[in-house]
């Protein structure tokens, strides 16, 4: 490596450091200068490296600054030297792309509303994307990177509003006890998603929305900024079993009130 590619290099790292450290902003524009600073070399194996690592920056100080143009560079580094980064990089790439391709399709968050045509595109292009990662890693290898797979392949099928299949990939992670809370809380807002077609919720079905939110709230990994709304959630839900506790309270004093006059008025 020539001093000058060397350098980018350490710039590089010094620019990821700025994005651990919430500086989104200023990793953005460094990103954006290295980019034209690179655009004088060859393509060599390790130019290609450092534009792989150079796209990761886009990625992630995009989504951070909910800037889908700065995401979109990114994905063009990506896809511009696909065949070379999925020799390369393999599993890692492919993975990659599907978060960046995600973040867009999403606003870089939770996406409520209904989904666009051009955000359908993206959303099965990280489908696709996710289930090659899920057909070909190697669980062993790098456990932790298969199940935040499974957890991204799930929210995708989930905002495609392919609950069931997203529903059999969280049971999968709630089923091995592992601290995801990421999936937990999807699996949670999939079952109200089924709640709110209901005519009528049962408390079974509560029950286990509370449980996915009070796993969140006292897992360690969850974000302190979202304990608040995962406690008043599980304080609402509850104040609902108790609502409805009282409710079959009241009819059943009232069939039985109305058993009992019936009964008189038969022996009179």
């Amino acid at each position: 490596m020539n001093l000058e590619l060397k350098e980018i290099n350490e710039t590089i790292n010094a620019i990821s450091n700025s994005i651990d450290q919430g500086a989104w902003q200023e990793a953005a524009l460094r990103s954006e200068i290295i980019f034209d600073s690179l655009q004088k070399f060859a393509k060599s194996e390790i130019v290609l490296q450092l534009r792989f690592n150079l796209a990761g920056l886009f990625v992630d100080s995009g989504f951070f600054l909910k800037n889908k143009d700065i995401i979109s560079k990114g994905i063009q580094i990506l896809e511009e030297d696909s065949e070379f980064y999925a020799m390369k990089f393999d599993v890692s790439y492919f993975y990659n792309l599907a978060n960046a391709k995600l973040s867009i399709a999403n606003d870089c968050g939770y996406k409520k509303d209904l989904i666009s045509y051009e955000e359908s595109i993206l959303y099965s292009e990280a489908k696709n994307l996710y289930w090659q990662v899920f057909k070909t890693i190697d669980k062993d290898a790098e456990p932790s990177l298969y199940y935040q797979n499974i957890i991204n392949l799930a929210n995708t099928l989930k905002q495609q509003y392919r609950f069931s299949e997203a529903m059999h990939l969280y049971e999968k992670i709630v089923q091995t006890k592992l601290d995801y809370p990421e999936a937990f809380i999807n699996r949670t807002t999939c079952l109200e998603m089924f709640d709110n077609f209901l005519s009528h919720r049962s408390e079974k079905m509560i029950q286990e929305i509370i449980k996915g939110y009070t796993f969140a709230y006292f897992s360690p990994f969850s974000p302190n900024a979202y304990k608040q709304g995962y406690l008043e959630k599980i304080h609402f839900l509850q104040s609902k079993i108790n609502d409805s506790d009282e409710d079959t309270d009241i009819k059943e004093n009232k069939e039985n009130k109305e058993n009992k006059e019936n009964k008189e008025n038969k022996e009179n």
